[in-house]
């Protein structure tokens, strides 16, 4: 909200800012009036300080307002005329019926109070404020940047800040935060460091992590995206791995860390859907099994959509109508996905993630003894998550736009440009944060510029970052076409579909040369595509050319489309033009042959 409007009407909403709908102790009515005296009406533009709701302006035949509860509730103006409509207005709040009585006192055919009377006092209290913005912040449930600096966790039925509990429905500076049903809430103490590096621990030994920093660097995200939309920047998380790596279990895990800032795990959703669901909320978005198809599908559309939501001011969205209207939806907060094959992104998506592989999982001596490990941490990761949100709650006014700001210098000095610094600072503060109980600040203090262990702890953890985003930069157009290849959607035979790159994958793994009536071999002739003969693991790719059902599917929206991949995966190294026809699925093509250096590896994935 703007400060502009009556002083009247501002300190009538600082009054509401204070008063908890839900409280009804020491509720007092609008006054002690005689008994069958009607109470005198206020001023539109003198609210008394206790009035429930809170009007907010109007524009376009439309006026807005905060309700009893504290809810954002819009109405024409035919509409606020109706009884029941401000019925739902005023429900809730303490006297609501004292209070519709006072501003539509009751004429001799009214029952309670005149619905005129009091739609007019109302669209008059509207008309005193300046007209509405459709563009204000509408802020429900998550965390976010607050007056000073402060962050603000919204909990739906309440808001913490600072310490203090505040009832919803109120507005701070340019934001306006309504209440929504209630959310999990942060504890009141947050956990020590030495639990979370247990964790971090038990995480790493747990899954076969592809470098050893990234079990910290899964922490770090974690310590960034609870924080919801008070970082200025914010990274996305993409977490790759086979099936049987344990993405799942670990996806669930990660959820359960971040506390009540988790969206929950999603399986499948649509772009569409999650602006509807998530829309002004400041919580981690997470989608388990987000397979790239190679088209442009769902999956390709959240990464696009996600891309927006890295800044502070989030996603803004605009969606037309039928009937001439235009809805807007805000989208905050960091985001998680994970699958077998992340396909190809374009380099503004890549640039605000960072990618984790998972191997197979490491072997056991005692599977029962793993299984009972593993339950442990599950558990400890659902009791630590509101732990860890009350931790960084606590950290981020203190500690988090120092370390930010530090540890993006320190990419700036490796090579790293102004989008990495930014993408690679945001999950090293988180880190810090998280991990370490000396602010950053006192360690530079006391061990000068170098940092001492910290810094050349997190200057490991930023090369590994920085070296996958340079070999992604270094990607040409052979190996973006082969990229999508990998990720194409293949139909089983009795339902489901599976990746050329499992395909591949279990042909390599064959200790024998793979015969064409297997059905994996089958499988990737219905896509013109059959694993060579050769040793195992050594075994080239036969590319068929030319127009095929499967991967114009993969290659939709792009120039390899309609057999343009041939050229395209020339350029491979070592890839060569087949000297002569090779039968895929009983048919004889010339295609494209690929080494074994570019296919998925037995122990990949």
């Amino acid at each position: 909200m703007t400060d502009n409007g009556p002083a009247r009407i501002r300190a009538a909403f600082a009054a509401a800012e204070s008063v908890d709908p839900m409280d009804d102790t020491g509720a007092s009515p609008p006054g002690d009036l005689p008994p069958g005296r009607p109470p005198e009406a206020p001023e539109p533009c003198d609210l008394p300080p206790s009035f429930p709701v809170v009007p907010l302006g109007h524009a376009d035949g439309t006026f807005h307002f905060l309700t009893g509860r504290g809810e954002m509730m819009s109405l024409s103006a035919a509409a606020l005329c109706q009884r029941s409509h401000l019925v739902a207005l005023f429900s809730g709040a303490p006297a609501s019926s004292e209070w519709l009585m006072r501003i539509g006192p009751p004429g001799p055919r009214d029952i309670g109070f005149s619905a005129l009377k009091a739609s007019d006092f109302l669209v008059q209290a509207c008309a005193a404020l300046p007209l509405f913005d459709g563009n204000i912040r509408i802020r429900r449930r998550g965390t976010w940047r607050g007056p000073g600096g402060e962050p603000v966790a919204h909990l739906g039925d309440r808001l913490l800040m600072n310490g203090e509990t505040i009832a919803p429905g109120c507005t701070f500076g340019a934001a306006v935060y309504p209440a929504a049903p209630a959310a999990p809430a942060p504890v009141a103490e947050a956990c020590d460091v030495g639990d979370l590096l247990s964790i971090r621990d038990a995480i790493a030994a747990k899954w076969n992590w592809e470098t050893p920093q990234d079990a910290d660097l899964l922490m770090g995200f974690i310590g960034q995206a609870v924080l919801g939309q008070f970082p200025e920047w914010r990274a996305h998380l993409w977490l790759q791995g086979r099936s049987g790596a344990g993405k799942s279990t670990l996806i669930g895990l990660i959820s359960a860390l971040l506390g009540g800032m988790s969206a929950g795990v999603r399986d499948e959703a649509t772009a569409a859907a999650v602006r509807q669901a998530d829309r002004d909320q400041a919580v981690v978005h997470i989608f388990d099994e987000a397979e790239a198809t190679g088209e442009i599908g769902n999956v390709e559309k959240l990464v696009a959509l996600f891309r927006l939501t890295s800044g502070a001011d989030g996603a803004r969205i605009e969606r037309g109508s039928s009937g001439g209207t235009t809805t807007c939806f805000w989208l905050y907060g960091a985001a998680l996905f994970g699958s077998i094959n992340p396909g190809i992104m374009r380099p503004q998506d890549r640039s605000r993630f960072i990618m984790l592989r998972l191997g197979a999982l490491p072997s056991v001596s005692d599977a029962v003894q793993s299984a009972t490990e593993l339950a442990d941490l599950e558990e400890a990761a659902v009791y630590y998550g509101p732990h860890v949100w009350r931790r960084m709650l606590d950290q981020a006014p203190k500690r988090w736009d120092h370390a930010v700001r530090r540890y993006a210098a320190l990419v700036h000095a490796l090579g790293g440009d102004r989008r990495a610094a930014a993408t690679i600072g945001a999950v090293l503060a988180g880190w810090d944060l998280l991990l370490h109980e000396e602010p950053l600040a006192d360690v530079l203090a006391r061990d000068g510029s170098e940092g001492g262990d910290r810094l050349e702890r997190a200057r490991a953890l930023a090369q590994r970052l920085l070296s996958d985003v340079e070999e992604s930069a270094a990607e040409d157009e052979g190996a973006r076409c082969l990229r999508l290849l990998m990720a194409a959607a293949v139909p089983r035979d009795r339902g489901g579909q599976t990746q050329v790159a499992e395909l591949i994958q279990e042909l390599q793994g064959m200790a024998a040369p793979p015969s064409p009536t297997l059905e994996e071999a089958r499988l990737l002739a219905r896509a013109g595509l059959r694993v060579m003969p050769g040793d195992r693991g050594a075994r080239g790719l036969f590319v068929a050319n030319g127009a095929l059902p499967i991967l114009d599917r993969a290659f939709a929206g792009t120039p390899w489309r309609a057999g343009g991949h041939r050229s395209a995966l020339l350029t491979l190294e070592g890839a060569r033009p087949s000297p002569q026809t090779v039968r895929v699925g009983g048919v004889k093509n010339r295609g494209v042959i690929l080494g074994a250096e570019h296919l998925p590896e037995v122990e990949d994935l």
